[in-house]
């Protein structure tokens, strides 16, 4: 049997935790009172516990679950049934035939519960409670579906002038060099390659007159164009990746506090944006663009380096040029920087 309070951290918010934890006190003497000796009962977390009942068969099982829910939500609480449980019991082998399967049935049962209006016990049926591990497929797959639109979003915004079609890629490929070198790794380097594939969605919403424009922007021109790093933020709000939009915002922000489009510096800025910046940067200088023609790698890092400490972290400028060097030249990386 799972068991839940209902509405447990709306308690708290009104009361405070102290009377949140005096609430759970007082629950968990009170099942423990109406629990025999060879029933089980554990606190698996924050409001909810568990009871095993050993022997005992689901309709009888579940009327007990049912006098928990009507005797606690009486006696819990300064006002009688102001506090109410909801609680979902599976049992050994009519639904689940491995610890684990019972315990995640009985959780769908009680989530069940309490979608369906809370205060009330709910045996597990097959084919009426969803199960919990089939749901969180179907999210999974809406999430992954949610980023493949985004990234096609992103591939897009590229493909809209021929000179930019890679760059979302090429600046990628650079940001998992430059995060390796510096001890970047595992689920954290994917999140940095997915933030390098998808920094510029934001400019979907630039009109491609001032994305392909051949000479200076005016000033509204480039205010629009500095508005897609927050568009990109917002955009990306529906991948369900929320360590990434920070990191898309600011791809913009300098070391010396004058970048866009909150003006942040330093260590301020996350290490991921600059990051970004830095890999954004070198390949905008050595690709083709409307106003100019790509410059020469080692005028693109002569660049760098002239700006490491202005515009680009002077650590992450001086390892980078490192790693490009090394590429030209062909020999290995000293060991990673800490940083």
């Amino acid at each position: 049997m799972m068991i839940d309070v209902d509405d447990f951290s709306d308690f708290n918010s009104v009361n405070g935790h102290g009377e949140g934890d005096r609430l759970l006190a007082s629950f968990a003497e009170t099942l423990a009172s109406m629990t025999s000796r060879t029933q089980a009962v554990s606190r698996i977390g924050g409001d909810e516990f568990a009871i095993l009942l050993p022997a005992t068969a689901a309709p009888e099982a579940h009327l007990f679950a049912q006098r928990l829910v009507d005797h606690l939500g009486i006696e819990i609480g300064d006002v009688p049934g102001s506090i109410t449980i909801s609680a979902g019991v599976a049992t050994f082998p009519d639904h689940a035939l491995t610890p684990e399967d019972l315990f995640r049935l009985a959780d769908c049962a009680m989530l069940w519960a309490k979608e369906r209006g809370k205060n009330r016990a709910v045996l597990y049926e097959q084919g009426r409670i969803p199960d919990k591990a089939g749901r969180d497929r179907v999210e999974h797959v809406q999430r992954q579906s949610r980023l493949s639109s985004v990234r096609a979003l992103a591939a897009a915004v590229d493909a809209r002038d021929s000179a930019t079609q890679n760059h979302s890629r090429h600046v990628a490929a650079l940001a998992l060099g430059l995060g390796e070198s510096i001890g970047i790794q595992g689920e954290h380097l994917r999140l940095l390659e997915l933030a390098a594939l998808m920094h510029d969605v934001g400019k979907i919403g630039v009109p491609d007159a001032v994305l392909t424009k051949a000479g200076p922007l005016d000033p509204e021109e480039q205010r629009r164009v500095r508005e897609h790093a927050v568009l990109g933020q917002h955009i990306l709000s529906s991948t369900d990746l929320p360590e990434i939009l920070p990191w898309v915002r600011h791809h913009h922000e300098r070391w010396d506090g004058l970048g866009y489009p909150d003006g942040i510096e330093g260590q301020n800025i996350p290490l991921e944006s600059r990051i970004l910046m830095l890999c954004d940067s070198y390949d905008a200088m050595v690709s083709d663009r409307p106003y100019r023609a790509a410059c020469s790698e080692q005028f693109a890092m002569d660049e760098i380096e002239a700006c490491a400490g202005s515009q680009f972290d002077p650590e992450l400028a001086a390892r980078f040029i490192q790693i490009r060097r090394a590429v030209f030249e062909d020999h290995s990386v000293s060991e990673p920087l800490v940083s």
